[in-house]
């Protein structure tokens, strides 16, 4: 839901944005079990 919320903000400027590059480092909850996404060498 954050990516909707930083759109929301962002859409006075430019409604036709596009986010890119977004990656889920964590997820919990619903129907799977929770994903911890690997980490890419040298990223912070």
């Amino acid at each position: 839901m954050r990516i909707y919320t930083i759109y929301d903000i962002c859409k006075a400027v430019d409604r036709g944005m596009t986010i890119t590059a977004v990656k889920l480092p964590v997820k919990h909850g619903g129907k799977s079990a929770s994903v911890l996404a690997d980490r890419a060498p040298g990223a912070d």
